[in-house]
């Protein structure tokens, strides 16, 4: 694949590779700060959309035609896939 010219890449493009420059550009004490500050986000967005999911499950519950067999497959590819805790779906089974 050839490089592509600057005069064709799109406003998004240009500054998605500005960035990834100034990233390659930083020194190693430089990017682990970078990194280490965003954590504490990473976790917070996270128990958002766990709970967000848990929620969003709970309400397809009440749905005439969804069954326990269908919230026990939603609910397993949710863990699965990292989108709710386990924990989190055994306490929903319990109630």
């Amino acid at each position: 694949m050839g490089k592509i010219r600057n005069c064709r890449l799109t406003p998004e493009e240009k500054y998605i590779h500005k960035r990834a420059v100034s990233l390659r550009n930083l020194n190693d004490e430089e990017l682990v700060g970078l990194v280490d500050k965003s954590q504490p986000i990473k976790r917070e967005l996270r128990k958002e959309r766990t709970y967000a999911v848990a929620a969003f499950i709970e309400a397809i519950a009440t749905i005439p035609g969804i069954g326990q067999t269908t919230l026990e497959k939603i609910r397993a590819y949710a863990e699965e896939e990292h989108y709710i805790e386990p924990e989190q779906a055994d306490s929903r089974k319990a109630e």
